[in-house]
């Protein structure tokens, strides 16, 4: 093999990893889960407009220490 044939495989090699841990990564970092919450929770939360979801997740992970 040539040394330019060797740092292309060696590209397409780095590429394949980078997906690798992009896939990995965005699998760990959030999942779907279902809860029952009161309605007038979510009212209250929902009634601050979008993002919601996040808002309850921030209260959750400070409750959680995390």
């Amino acid at each position: 093999m040539t040394g330019e044939a060797l740092y292309v495989l060696f590209v397409l090699w780095a590429l394949a990893m980078l997906v690798v841990f992009v896939q990995a990564t965005r699998l760990s970092y959030r999942i779907e889960a279902r809860s029952r919450l009161d309605s007038d929770v979510v009212a209250r939360f929902r009634a601050g407009g979008p993002g919601w979801q996040s808002r309850i997740n921030e209260i959750l992970r400070k409750a959680a220490g995390l």
